[in-house]
């Protein structure tokens, strides 16, 4: 006696159109995201998986051949992204220099205090409570 698997009428199988509604989400949500760089990404993939459907085997074997040969496959990607690097790395080290200079003032105006406008100096400055003047045995 075999018993027959009835299928779950709650489940349904994933077909075509689902997939290319997910990847059409997919792609909506990462453009919205402003990830820029994944756009990019994705788009040079398109590419690729166009070019190597449309070639056929032989073509795309010398295709390739040609392609990894050159010396410029290597150089122009790797100095892009070393130039992207130094960009990157000057730019964050502005917006640090300016966040620091922000916190700078912001410690200044909570050390000395607000007053009516009029900051105001400290005549004895502890910063962590503890009184370097006191001659209390703290050891």
């Amino acid at each position: 006696m075999s018993k027959k698997k009835v299928p779950a009428k709650g489940r349904q199988g994933t077909n075509l159109n689902d997939v290319l509604i997910r990847l059409i989400d997919a792609v909506y949500n990462l453009v919205n995201s402003g990830n820029i760089v994944g756009v990019i990404l994705l788009y040079f993939c398109v590419q690729i998986f166009y070019i190597t459907q449309k070639l056929s085997a032989a073509a795309l074997d010398k295709y390739l051949e040609a392609l990894l040969s050159s010396d410029y496959f290597y150089i122009f990607p790797l100095s892009g992204a070393l130039a992207i690097s130094l960009a990157a790395n000057v730019y964050q080290s502005k917006v640090y220099k300016r966040h620091i200079a922000i916190l700078v003032e912001t410690r200044k105006e909570l050390i000395h205090g607000l007053h009516s406008g009029d900051l105001k100096t400290l005549k004895r400055h502890t910063t962590s409570g503890i009184d370097s003047m006191e001659t209390a045995d703290d050891c």
